[in-house]
Order: structure tokens, then sequence, then C-alpha cells
């Protein structure tokens, strides 16, 4: 069975707009595959920032913030949550979840979860990590930082979703999206979808998956599955966000970020964002995306659909968070970093 390349791979080897290729499976475990895991490591050093009073060279009512902390952690960091009042942050080739105290800023516990985590989400009381290259789906208690859980999904889970009563993995290989009942640990649905199903959010009463393959974003019917609009987008869209009255998507390859109304099922803006934007997330009555080429995060007014701040990070920015009074953004070489927004 051929398996959809996932863009990190590129993202990582070539730091410039990727493509979606069809390679083997022994292709992708080869070149996606987790390391063991780490033995564990000194408590991390959080380093001032040295451009803590970067910004846009122009105030506005909308700057984007200050730069308080870089918090060291291991590589490859890339999901990213704030639950049960702390960071969360998953490292796709080292087949490790750590967690953040933000009252320290400092990692408190190192948790092994297999191969390439790759995204979270948040359900029952637990956090759930979907393990790209391993099929499976690992649910971690937070009171012992222990995976209590594997449930198998389908062929290359990459995007997870947590619905009322369920967890939904989107399975980017198998073309599929699984759902999870946290009751069994078990998997009580397989929808066959095709395409890529990529990566999804929650809102307005529906799930929002991004299909890489086609360009288009999928709503969906957040108990069953079934698709109840498909949204052309274009662009490779990546992720997605609800907030401010919208759904938003990142497109890499047109470099945007859209805006669609969720009462006509349209794309109603477009924003250009820089060379490839990833994550984003609506928080603190703004949106953020974040752009692993040219390494910013950009900060959007939903009020006027454009940038009113960018802040460059010194490193391969890729997933927000938001929690704790700020806005936090993994490092793929190795660090999250605190910014206090405006």
């Amino acid at each position: 069975m051929a398996a959809a390349a996932d863009p990190r791979g590129d993202r990582s080897l070539h730091g410039a707009v990727r493509t979606v290729a069809l390679v083997v499976v022994g292709s992708i475990l080869a070149g996606c595959g987790g390391t063991s895991p780490p033995t564990p490591r000194p408590s991390p050093t959080v380093r001032p920032s040295a451009s803590a009073s970067a910004g846009p060279t122009s105030p506005s009512p909308h700057a984007l913030g200050r730069l308080v902390a870089q918090i060291e952690v291991a590589a490859y960091a890339d999901p990213l949550v704030f639950a049960f009042g702390s960071i969360w942050v998953g490292h796709y080739r080292q087949g490790v979840v750590e967690r953040i105290d933000p009252n320290t800023n400092r990692v408190v516990a190192t948790i092994p979860t297999g191969s390439s985590p790759i995204d979270f989400a948040v359900s029952s009381g637990s956090l759930w990590v979907a393990i790209f290259s391993s099929d499976y789906v690992s649910r971690i208690d937070p009171r012992t930082n222990r995976v209590v859980a594997n449930v198998d999904v389908g062929f290359q889970p990459e995007g997870l979703v947590a619905a009322p009563g369920w967890v939904w993995s989107l399975d980017l290989g198998g073309g599929s999206l699984s759902r999870i009942d946290p009751g069994s640990n078990g998997v009580t649905l397989t929808r066959h979808v095709g395409g890529e199903p990529f990566y999804g959010s929650l809102g307005f009463g529906s799930l929002w998956v991004t299909d890489q393959s086609s360009g288009r974003v999928e709503r969906r019917d957040p108990r069953t599955g079934r698709a109840v609009a498909s949204i052309p987008v274009g662009g490779f869209p990546v992720h997605t966000a609800v907030g401010a009255g919208a759904v938003w998507v990142t497109c890499l390859n047109d470099r945007t970020v859209k805006r669609i109304d969720p009462d006509t099922n349209r794309v109603t803006a477009t924003i250009r964002v820089g060379q490839s934007p990833d994550g984003l997330i609506v928080a603190h009555g703004s949106v953020w995306a974040v752009d692993d080429g040219d390494h910013v995060v950009h900060r959007i007014d939903p009020a006027t659909n454009s940038v009113v701040a960018s802040l460059e990070l010194p490193g391969e920015p890729r997933n927000p968070a938001f929690g704790a009074g700020s806005l936090w953004v993994a490092g793929f070489g190795g660090r999250v970093f605190r910014i206090e927004p405006s």
C-alpha cells in the first residue's frame, strides 16, 4: 500500500515549499521513524530572550507581544497543546512527549510514546497522541505522566480532533477517519473518506478536516464522520482553527491563511502570511499563524482580515498553543518559545 508523504520530513530537510509525493511504506518508516526514547536529561535551562523587544517597527494597537522565554527541550518539537495546567510538546523523531510547567518554564516530565508523536487532543481527562509511524493513538494520564493505552487506528494517523464523547484520528495514509471511544479505548467506527485527511478542529457543530490531496476542507458530522460540505481552498491546506466567528486554514503552497464562513461554507478572505504557513490558533482576540519558512509568527486581526504584527523567532517554529496568559510556539530545533501577547 502506498504511503502519503508527511511534510515534516521535507520541512526539516529542505526548509522550503514542500511537495506531496507518494512513496513506499518502507521509505516513510526509514525517513520519519522515531529513534529510541532518550535517556533523562538534566533540567533544561531557560535563557532570557535576546530578542525580547522584537516586534513590528511601527507600534500598533495590535502589537504582537514580547518574547519572554526560550525553553530548551528535545529536538524535533512539533505538536503543542496547553492542558491540565501544563504545556505538552511532542517530538516527532524522538518518540517522547515532554511536559512543561508554565510557573517555572521547565520540563517536569518526559514520557516515552513510541516513534513519531505528531498531534494532540484533550478528552476524558487524558491527553491523546497520534503516533504517525506506529499506526496507533496513545492515551496519557496527566496524573501519572504515563501512557495507559495504545489504540490501533488506520494507516499513518496524522491529526486528532476531540469531539463530545469521541476522539477522531485522521489517518493520512489510509484515507480514513477512526472514531475512538474513550470509555473502551477502542475504535467504534472507521469512515473511509479517500484522499489524504491531514489535520482538523471542532467548531460550529462540525469537524473541519483538511485534505491535502484535494485542496479542500471537509466539513463533517462529529458523530458519524460523514461529509456535510466540501470547501475548496487550494494551496495544500494544513491546519484549521476555529474562533472569531469563522474557520481559519493555513494553505502552504499559496502561502496564505483563508477564512471560511461556517454559515455559507465559503472562503470569505485570503490573507498572505509569508513563505510556509503551518500551525495556527485563535486566542486573545486574534488569529496567530506560524510560518516555519520565514521563522515568524504572525498576528491577524479578524476584524480586518489582515496581518497587524509579526515576530521573528530564532528557530524553526511549528505549532502554537495558548495558556497561562501566553502564546507558546514549538521550535523544531529543540526549543519552546513563550510570548507575552500585547
